[in-house]
């Protein structure tokens, strides 16, 4: 446990991490965007050259655009020949095996149509079963079967198909021959056939792949053999596989010989396409960079990189860090002097760290996207300041994006019109949340948004006379922003306020609707409370306004503060006004314990109800540790009577005291309305005597010592409580109908407003 409040003490106000947050920004900037080795000047074919005169430093290569060197090697790949060595012995092979086989086939059938008439032949069986065997290492035995129907119907004629496979052989091998390779792998007309230490080139049409050598014999069966097609077409598959099974190519790719082909031509390819001399001048400022002078500036980009890499890099990378820092050491300043709650709190200011860094990412993962220059103006900076305005306050955000708009051009450039964009948006961003209601008014800010960035980058495009396509382009991204950003606000608003446990002036304006549950609830179950809380609010509200301190949270802290009276309403004199007699049923002890049993209750509810703890802590701080005098003083009587112990620490709340100047207002403001509402004439006397008597009550009790109210604080408080009641409670003027009303009924409720009164006067403390 004391491990963990260390940490937590070390989170809020260590030295440690306040440094490391002051330097992660920076840092991680300088990670993100490397310092080039050249010129960090955007520039594109067409384009005009804005900056200074470039001259070489040194002699260096220009180097081919990258796409015309790949067309160049992707040339050779389509002009080299591919080898294939020739095999003069695959033709004779594959003849002499399909004479094999069809001899084999003329002696499967004759035996077999030999042995149907000499069944008992045991020899024959055999020799049939041997020679299957060897068919059918080309053929399946069901297709044995179909020749054998063919042959003992008369329609297989094995001359005819010797001389066929023969032709077809012939056909296939004697032009050139079949590739090893298919058709589609080759890249041009033309292929090199290797037969020993002679080549000869030999153009496509002359020679086949395996593929279309089987389609020639589909071809040429059903051309040679048109009988089949009376008895079944599938014949003419049959015998076509027959014949293609003895294909085999004659003609096999030299892949290692072809690619040492490739890689010489490939070298025979020059990468540079020039030299810059040393002095010589690259182009000239508004010059209009052609594509010489592109390749020209990017070779100086390349070389300079070469050449570049150690301390050069280094002191770029030093000097973009030290520049960062610069401009963000201006915002931290600002926070220390006129933000210290902010400057003193870790956890706000590892927020405002993450925002920073966000943004960095941001435009980095923008940067690297390939659509130009102009992609720089969809940076979400807008975001970044409604997020900062909404989250701190209008000041805050305004020195954030002047901070968060220098960066940004630092890192993306030194870009001028960026960073005026960039600065000129956020700042109209900041003015379009200032004053924000709920959350769906983050979504107005597109047009503000909009028109910001549209006269920024005119009066920019008017001056630099740029095209309408590229003012177009540029208007496109702004819109682009302009709606992002609101999204964008939307969305991480609701994760900071979960991940950092932040309250934002939206939170709260949404927590001050009536409708809200708890308040619902607050007014159908405890109407009286309800009513009490809403005085408490208005009284709290106009005071922090007086003295400088946050009103909408004193305002919705007193609505809440007294939430726990919804468990058991009737024990507190505003709901009932015969409250008293619940009480007198039972020892001051008891009621003291409902009483404040109301605050741990409270608090169960709100947490259920999931207010934020800044809230929260208002129900048990606008008691304190105050005491309840009403119960105690009972008490106090009922020892005198039975000699009873009484400890006055059983009868004070458990606290904490106020700790800010919201929670006590609140405290004040909840005293000051119950005593004043209990009085039986209000008159400014009697309001100002009460007023001053529960102030010096609650100060010297020291109550508000932890508050950071000053006495100037509590003198303005106590005078805007008076004037606020005062005209709350002046008397108004009677018209003569309303005269004769009361005259006529103040004889019957004369009675009813004296019991009334007395048991006011008796319970007035219960309200506490």
């Amino acid at each position: 446990m004391k491990i963990l409040q260390n940490l937590t003490f070390f989170f809020a106000r260590g030295l440690t991490l306040k440094v490391l947050m002051f330097f992660l920004p920076p840092l991680f900037a300088v990670i993100l965007f490397r310092s080039p080795y050249v010129f960090e000047h955007k520039y594109e074919v067409g384009s005009v050259w804005l900056y200074d005169d470039v001259v070489a430093p040194f002699s260096f290569p220009i180097y081919k655009d990258e796409k015309q060197y790949q067309e160049e090697i992707a040339r050779v790949y389509n002009e080299v020949y591919f080898i294939f060595d020739v095999d003069t012995q695959v033709y004779k092979n594959q003849l002499n095996e399909i004479h094999v086989f069809l001899t084999n086939l003329k002696s499967y059938l004759d035996l077999k149509q030999a042995h149907q008439v000499k069944s008992n032949n045991k020899r024959d069986s055999a020799e049939i079963e041997n020679l299957k065997k060897v068919l059918i290492q080309k053929i399946t035995p069901e297709e044995v079967e179909k020749i054998e129907f063919l042959y003992k119907v008369g329609y297989f004629n094995l001359n005819k198909l010797k001389l066929s496979a023969e032709t077809y052989l012939s056909s296939i091998y004697r032009p050139v021959g079949v590739i090893s390779i298919p058709r589609s792998a080759l890249r041009r007309n033309e292929i090199v056939l290797r037969k020993g230490k002679f080549e000869e080139v030999y153009k496509q049409g002359k020679f086949y792949d395996l593929s279309e050598a089987r389609v020639f014999a589909e071809d040429f069966v059903q051309k040679n053999f048109p009988e089949f097609g009376v008895i079944d077409s599938t014949y003419f598959d049959l015998i076509a596989k027959i014949f293609y099974s003895f294909v085999k190519p004659n003609l096999i790719f030299n892949e290692e010989e072809t690619n040492d082909l490739i890689e010489r031509e490939k070298s025979k390819i020059l990468r540079t396409a020039g030299v810059v001399r040393e002095n010589e001048k690259i182009i000239s400022r508004h010059e209009i960079i052609t594509p010489e002078k592109y390749l020209k500036l990017e070779s100086l980009r390349r070389a300079q990189k070469e050449r570049g890499i150690g301390t050069g890099q280094v002191l770029k990378d030093l000097g973009r860090f030290i520049l960062i820092s610069s401009i963000l050491t201006i915002f931290w300043i600002y926070l220390y002097m006129y933000r210290k709650k902010i400057y003193f709190d870790n956890k706000l200011l590892s927020l405002i760290t993450a925002l920073f860094m966000f943004e960095i990412l941001l435009a980095f993962l923008i940067t690297r996207m390939k659509a130009g220059y102009e992609v720089n103006y969809l940076i979400l900076i807008p975001a970044f300041s409604m997020l900062m305005t909404i989250i701190f306050d209008s000041r805050v955000a305004f020195w954030a994006t002047a901070a968060i708009s220098l960066v940004i051009g630092s890192i993306t450039g030194y870009s001028y019109d960026i960073t005026v964009a960039s600065f000129v948006a956020g700042a109209i961003s900041i003015y379009s949340v200032r004053s924000i209601g709920n959350r769906m008014q983050i979504f107005r800010s597109f047009i503000f948004i909009f028109i910001a960035y549209a006269f920024v980058v005119l009066s920019f495009s008017f001056q630099k006379q740029e095209s309408i396509n590229v003012i177009l382009t540029k208007l496109s991204f702004v819109a682009g922003n302009a709606l992002l950003s609101p999204i964008l606000t939307y969305g991480l608003l609701v994760f900071f306020e979960k991940i950092f446990g932040i309250m934002t002036e939206i939170t709260l304006l949404e927590l001050s609707d009536f409708n809200h549950p708890l308040l619902r609830e607050l007014s159908a179950r405890a109407p009286g409370t309800f009513h009490h809380s809403i005085a408490v609010a208005t009284l709290a509200e106009a005071a922090a306004k007086a003295i400088g301190a946050n009103s909408v949270l004193a305002r919705v802290g007193a609505y809440y503060h007294d939430v726990g009276k919804i468990l058991n309403p009737e024990f507190f004199v505003e709901n009932q006004m015969e409250s008293d007699k619940l009480h007198s049923s039972i020892t001051p002890e008891q009621s003291v314990q409902i009483i404040i049993s109301h605050v741990e209750e409270g608090q169960k509810m709100a947490r259920k109800y999931g207010l934020p703890s800044e809230i929260i802590k208002f129900i048990p701080m606008h008691h304190g540790t105050t005491l309840v005098a009403y119960f105690y003083g009972k008490a106090l009587k009922r020892r005198e009577l039975r000699n009873v112990e009484i400890e006055e620490s059983n009868f004070r709340y458990k606290g904490p005291k106020p700790d800010s100047k919201e929670t006590g207002i609140v405290m004040l403001a909840d005293s000051v309305e119950a005593a004043v509402r209990s009085l039986d004439e209000k008159t400014p006397e009697n309001i100002e005597k009460t007023v001053e008597a529960i102030f010096e009550n609650r100060i010297e009790d020291g109550q508000l010592d932890e508050s950071n109210l000053t006495f100037k604080d509590i003198e303005e408080i106590k005078k805007t409580f008076i004037q606020m009641l005062v005209n709350l409670y002046h008397p108004r003027v009677k018209y003569p109908e309303q005269e004769k009303v009361i005259e006529k009924k103040s004889g019957e409720n004369k009675q009813v407003k004296f019991k009334a009164t007395r048991k006011t006067k008796k319970s007035g403390n219960v309200s506490s």
